[in-house]
């Protein structure tokens, strides 16, 4: 999952423009009894936490450093 306040704080990452249509609303229309109950309570968390960070309306700026260079 990517979330809008990611992309804001990482405008350089250019996310798929082709074959990934499907992700969008994806999440929203899976049924609970379609994943293994794990599956379900990890995904629930995880767009909660992006709600969160989205909530928030963070202005952040991208993170540079050795950890962020590529080879």
């Amino acid at each position: 999952m990517v979330g809008g306040w990611w992309l804001k704080a990482h405008p350089e990452f250019k996310p798929l423009e082709r074959g990934a249509g499907w992700l969008v609303g994806f999440r929203d229309r899976l049924m609970e009894d379609e994943l293994h109950p794990i599956d379900w309570g990890h995904i629930k968390e995880l767009a909660q936490w992006h709600e969160g960070k989205d909530a928030e309306n963070i202005d952040t700026q991208p993170v540079a450093g050795s950890s962020s260079e590529t080879m």
